[in-house]
């Protein structure tokens, strides 16, 4: 067996997950990578991004660099004790744009585990994804995988590439490509108003599509909580202004999730989250999150404090992903010390934003850190940090520690 890493052939980095429904596989956004050049056929299997859930897939979308007739086949496999079984297939399918939907007849049910993996026909068939990506991982096989094969009888390992292949219950299915942390319409002290205005792009040859999915604050956010749908076709923009309250008709605070039809790309999102005052916005802007740019289990990452405490007030903001989470906070004094350690439980898809001396049971001192760690689970940690007199805003994104 050899072990390569698969080599590059775009700059763009951006990849995205988390379905509405019933998926299998992952959900490239720009892929940058393709699979090692060898004789078709060949399998290609993704190793990382079982079936969510028991169910049935009808509908493929992949991406690909190039035309190409009868280029490739679904393949689907069982897993157990590290043997992978092939149990079903469709196609040969056409590629005949870089993103590519296909309908699987008849539809293939598959079980929480199951994966997926895609085999190239033709000499033109271009198989690609993203890297580097932590915990995705593919394995690449000679032939029309047709019996039981293991990651020792892999031609090429392709360490940290999330092979672009989603499989969902039909063409109509979405997919969360891109979290917005903290969005709201909501009255903060010293008199503030936070308003968010939502900027939507798209730079790309294809139209965009999907909804935004506002979630309240401290609840177990759900595909089917209130939304806005949106369309950005090739190369144009939107400008939604308070969102929250214009579109959603709602006040409070909360985090908002870009769900995308499959088959469509996904918009560039922005937002600026400010406070509007008579004299005038005081604010910044706050660019989507992919998960990948999410704190995952056992990453660490810092948030500072306010440099002058009386002069200032601190939020500190959570926003979980798919599974419980739990993050702990440790509160450091300028020489060090620890001054309060706290661990919170969230639930799965969770916001809330908390004061620092709730958090904490302490008022900051000039100096302090706060080093996150996210103990189980995956999701977004920000701080914000408010001017007591112009309640001018700011926020800081926890990232991982390099």
């Amino acid at each position: 067996m050899r072990f390569r890493v698969v080599s590059l052939t775009l700059t763009f980095v951006v990849i995205a997950a988390s379905a509405a429904g019933q998926t299998i596989g992952n959900y490239v956004l720009a892929p940058n990578s393709t699979t090692a050049p060898i004789a078709r056929p060949f399998t290609v299997l993704d190793l990382n991004s079982p079936a969510t859930a028991a169910g049935t897939i009808g509908a493929v979308v992949i991406r690909s660099n190039q035309p190409c007739t009868g280029a490739f086949k679904v393949k689907f496999f069982h897993q157990s004790g590290g043997t992978y079984t092939p149990f079903a297939d469709r196609g040969p399918f056409d590629i005949t744009h870089a993103l590519v939907v296909v309908t699987l007849t008849p539809p293939v049910n598959v079980v929480a585990g199951d994966l997926i993996g895609l085999v190239a026909l033709q000499d033109c068939t271009g198989l690609i994804g993203q890297v580097p990506l932590l915990f995705k991982n593919a394995a690449q096989f000679n032939g029309d995988v047709a019996s039981p094969v293991t990651l020792g009888s892999a031609v090429t390992l392709l360490p940290n590439f999330a092979l672009a292949a989603l499989g969902a219950a039909n063409t109509n299915s979405e997919v969360r490509t891109q979290t917005i942390p903290a969005a709201g319409a909501a009255e903060g002290a010293f008199g503030a108003s936070f308003k968010t205005d939502l900027f939507l792009s798209n730079p790309r040859s294809t139209r965009a599509a999907g909804r935004l999915v506002y979630h309240p604050e401290e609840t177990s956010g759900t595909a089917d909580d209130p939304s806005f749908p949106f369309i950005v076709d090739s190369r144009t923009s939107l400008n939604f202004t308070n969102f929250v309250k214009e579109k959603i008709g709602l006040t409070g605070k909360g985090s908002i999730d870009v769900y995308t039809i499959i088959g469509y790309e996904a918009p560039n999102v922005a937002s600026r989250i400010y406070d509007d005052s008579p004299a005038g916005t005081k604010g910044f802007t706050l660019e989507a999150l992919t998960e990948r740019d999410a704190l995952q289990t056992l990453e660490n990452a810092v948030l500072v404090t306010p440099s002058d405490p009386s002069k200032y007030r601190m939020n500190i903001g959570v926003r979980t992903l798919n599974g419980p989470t739990q993050i702990e906070f440790d509160l450091f004094d300028s020489g060090g010390g620890v001054r309060a350690t706290v661990t919170n439980n969230y639930p799965a898809n969770y916001y809330k934003q908390t004061d620092f001396h709730s958090l904490f049971g302490v008022d900051p001192q000039a100096g302090n850190t706060i080093n996150v760690v996210m103990r189980q689970g995956s999701g977004y940690v920000y701080g914000s940090i408010i001017d007591n007199t112009s309640n001018d805003p700011s926020a800081q994104v926890a990232k991982p520690l390099k």
